[in-house]
């Protein structure tokens, strides 16, 4: 060993040519033995999460340690797959065979367990379905509505305690009436109305306050128009729910409505305002304040070419970020969760003729912002993203391979900053990942390590010694 050592600082002599190289190159290989630099964030490339097949309608969520858990349709069929950092597991059958099952959505909770929810089809006669993933294996999956009527629409969430609520459309007889069940201490609920009899209502979507109350929001019929409406829901008490988007009697429909609150419990509701024939649909957003109520509405597009598909988020300094389709341009617009919105949509894809559509967001814990969408790069779709760290968005980043069209986006992050874009592409759900677990800290070297850098460090300085000696009899 000592030969080894003795021979590499002899090249790195005659490499250096001096006494004070020799200490400034030991002194950076001691040094290098104790910390690697971090290898900078970038998307992954795109592995295949799901078989060859028909694949389609992917949906992803990440636990608080990073672990993504994937769901899509295949085949009539619902399948699952997680991915723990390693690469993607096996997919998993979580609707087996006898039916056709379609829409899955996915929730979980701070313990990592995952809910995964579905619509079933048996004879024409649909349900909602629920599993649940704990401890390392997917449970008995449940029937949360009945199948003797229709059912539309289902979605989930949970909240701070790991309750989970469930929230669909079922058909009564007359009309649709958006219905919920909560998973709490092991056994699911039975549903409960939420919406009004007289008027089918569609579309619920929900999240969870600080005080685990769950705000609901969807469209509802009023008979003369689409009106956007909002109710409550604690497990205990239901509110009764109140029209938010002011356009009853007007004619002009309020539809697709999305929802999301704040750790100060200030709630944002982005929706489509507008006749989808006249090409001149608004997106619109209203904000609930604690002790004043539903503020007044704000239009975040200006008349003129149709905006549609709108999503928002929330950050945790109480910012939300709204993003749609507008004039096949991707936008996006920023809010207190006042009346204030960003004077100028920023335009996050590029423009043109090339459609860019189907956009979702989120956030992490350091407020950075990622947006994806699907864009036609004049051959194929394609999947971009672009992120927003404060001050700008990013210039958008491709995702997936042009060749074969991709579609329906979906995106998660983590609080740390890792952020897991699914998508359908020929048939193929496919995945990308930005960041990377922050990489352990340097590992403080142990007394044999310490030795062998004391060790050459006192090579080093001997080796410089003997050139200065040599040079002085020269």
């Amino acid at each position: 060993m000592f030969h080894g050592i003795r021979a590499v600082l002899a090249d790195l002599v005659r490499a250096a040519g001096s006494a004070g190289a020799v200490r400034r190159l030991a002194v950076a290989l001691a040094f290098s033995l104790v910390a690697l630099p971090a290898m900078a964030q970038t998307w992954t490339a795109t592995p295949n999460v799901s078989t060859a097949g028909t694949s389609s309608n992917p949906q992803v969520k990440v636990d608080a340690t990073g672990v993504a858990t994937a769901v899509w349709e295949q085949a009539g069929r619902i399948y699952a797959s997680r991915n723990a950092g390693s690469g993607w597991s096996t997919p998993d059958d979580l609707s087996g065979g006898g039916s056709t099952a379609s829409k899955p959505q996915l929730a979980v909770d701070s313990a990592g367990d995952v809910t995964a929810i579905w619509i079933r089809d048996v004879g024409g006669q649909t349900s909602v379905l629920a599993r649940r993933y704990s401890a390392g294996s997917w449970g008995q999956f449940a029937v949360l509505s009945s199948g003797a009527q229709a059912t539309l629409d289902a979605s989930v969430t949970v909240d701070s305690n790991n309750v989970v609520t469930v929230a669909w459309s079922r058909f009564n007889g007359a009309v649709y009436v958006v219905q919920a069940s909560r998973y709490s201490a092991g056994q699911w609920g039975s549903p409960v109305d939420l919406s009004n009899a007289g008027g089918s209502a569609y579309n619920t979507r929900m999240v969870v306050d600080r005080f685990n109350t769950v705000i609901f929001v969807w469209t509802r019929d009023s008979g003369t128009e689409f009106i956007v409406q909002s109710g409550r829901w604690n497990g205990s008490v239901i509110t009764a729910p109140i029209d938010i988007s002011n356009n009853f009697g007007s004619g002009v429909p309020a539809y697709f409505p999305q929802v999301a609150v704040g750790s100060n419990n200030r709630v944002t509701v982005v929706w489509v305002l507008g006749l989808l024939a006249a090409n001149n649909d608004v997106i619109q957003a209203r904000s609930f304040l604690a002790g004043f109520g539903w503020l007044g509405i704000a239009d975040l597009t200006a008349a003129g070419p149709s905006a549609r598909s709108p999503q928002v988020t929330v950050d945790s300094a109480n910012i939300f970020t709204a993003v749609w389709t507008r004039n096949n341009i991707i936008q996006a617009s920023r809010s207190d969760g006042l009346t204030n919105w960003s004077a100028t949509p920023y335009d996050l894809s590029l423009g043109g003729s090339a459609a860019a559509v189907d956009p979702q967001v989120t956030v992490d814990g350091a407020n950075v912002v990622t947006a994806v969408w699907a864009r036609h790069n004049g051959t194929n779709r394609i999947i971009q993203a672009s992120r927003f760290t404060g001050t700008s968005w990013s210039t958008p980043a491709d995702l997936s391979t042009t060749g074969q069209h991709a579609d329906n986006p979906q995106v998660a992050v983590t609080s740390a900053g890792v952020a897991t874009a699914v998508w359908a592409r020929a048939g193929i759900i496919q995945a990308s990942r930005f960041g990377a677990p922050a990489p352990p800290a340097a590992p403080v070297p142990t007394l044999s390590e310490w030795a062998m850098i004391l060790f050459g460090l006192i090579l080093a300085s001997g080796a410089a010694v003997m050139i200065q000696r040599r040079r002085q009899v020269a």
